[in-house]
């Protein structure tokens, strides 16, 4: 479902019509035309949220809820993580298997994040972090 639908939907629901979800944000057209593309300027898309009373993350989720599913996953193994060092280790080379095939800073910085949290909790040294972060832009 593309962003224009899925506020349609929403703007319905809350029995909202076009001309009072526009007002004082955009004209009465661009939302229209937002429904039909997809395309909006993000801080217009923001305050048609604020007015409709929904969060970003929670719209976002549904627009697209496959995209969040990794990250949900990853979260809900992050939070084993912390406390047991087996699956910490295995969840640090996970990310940075990630990372060799993508290329993605972001997984480098997951692995990093989670063996930095996992020391602080433990009272740990990291012993390795100019190696870890020496790819990381500062």
């Amino acid at each position: 479902m593309n962003p224009g639908q899925l506020l349609k939907k929403i703007r319905l629901s809350r029995k909202i019509n076009q001309q009072q979800l526009a007002r004082g944000i955009s004209s009465q057209s661009a939302l229209s035309r937002m429904k039909k593309n997809g395309h909006i300027d993000s801080y217009i898309l923001l305050r048609y949220l604020d007015r409709l009373d929904i969060q970003p993350i929670e719209f976002f989720m549904l627009v697209n809820p496959n995209r969040f599913q990794e990250s949900q996953n990853y979260s809900q193994r992050l939070y084993g993580a912390y406390y047991n060092q087996a699956e910490n280790q295995h969840l640090i080379q996970h990310e940075l298997t990630l990372y060799d095939k993508t290329k993605l800073i972001k997984y480098k910085m997951n692995a990093q994040r989670i063996k930095a949290v996992y020391a602080k909790i433990h009272n740990l040294e990291i012993d390795d972090q100019a190696e870890m972060t020496k790819d990381i832009p500062t």
